[in-house]
Parts: structure tokens; sequence; C-alpha cells
């Protein structure tokens, strides 16, 4: 795994993520509705994440996630948001902590747009899974931890 590469694995809370994420509404140039190559492709293979950690891998501002269990799954895989409602505090330090992270990693790289809006209960988008790494091989390629 590299710079902008997912990773994934098993064990004691392995990660997973995306090398790319797309946001629901289009992909390629065409709508994701309407994209069945895409949904071929995936398998129908969809992750449910809480809000707003959902809309921050999605749109790219997140790059891994950690899960208990290991995935063979590469490829496209679809984002749902749960339908638990993140309160205001709760995105305000999610977003201070990933812009924080993106001034020390990133210091002469524009600021991160975050989402306007963080719907829940809801398909977002999708991301391009790459790898999955165990937690040890994860920490060995990733000493300064997550990417966001």
């Amino acid at each position: 795994a590299g710079p902008g590469v997912a990773a994934c694995g098993s064990g004691d809370g392995d990660r997973c993520g995306n090398a790319q994420g797309q946001r629901a509404g289009t992909l390629n140039g065409a709508t994701l509705e309407s994209s069945a190559a895409t949904a071929e492709a995936s398998g129908g293979a969809c992750l449910s994440m809480h809000q707003p950690w959902a809309s921050l891998l999605v749109h790219g501002i997140k790059k891994v996630e950690g899960r208990s269990w290991r995935t063979a799954h590469r490829g496209w895989l679809w984002i749902a948001a749960t339908a638990r409602e993140p309160d205001d505090a709760e995105i305000a330090e999610v977003e201070a902590r990933c812009a924080a992270h993106h001034a020390a990693t990133a210091p002469h790289a524009a600021p991160l747009a975050f989402p306007s809006a963080y719907p829940t209960a809801a398909l977002l988008g999708g991301v391009y899974v790459t790898d999955c790494l165990s937690q040890e091989e994860y920490r060995s390629s990733f000493p300064q931890g997550e990417e966001n």
C-alpha cells in the first residue's frame, strides 16, 4: 500500500479503505443509478458506515477504514450512511482532526474541502478498494497512523 491506496485487514481492528472516492450522482460522467457496469463489477458489495466518516471516505478525505474482519474484496465498493445522525460537535471534532492531520502531512496542499452536508440513511457513492492489510502490516506501513 502506498499514498492514496486503500488498506484493509483481519484480526484486532484491521484497515480497509479507498484509493479514490466517488460521490453519489456521477461516476465517470454517468449517473450512479444507471451505471450497471459498476454495480455488476462490485457484485453489489456495500459497506454501511456512520456519518461523518461515510461522507469523508466517499469524498476522498478519509483514505483508510478499519474493520475487525478480513475481506478478499477488491474493486468498487458502495458506501451507505447509516440512519444515525451525527451531532454538530462530533462533525466539528472530526473535521478539525482531519484538517490538522492534512495540514501537518501536506503543508503546501490546498485546505480540505469538507462536504456541506452529511446525509443519513442513504447510498452516498463508492470507493475503489485496492488492498487489505492486517493491523500489524498497516502499522509498519503507516507508522504515523491513519492518513485521515
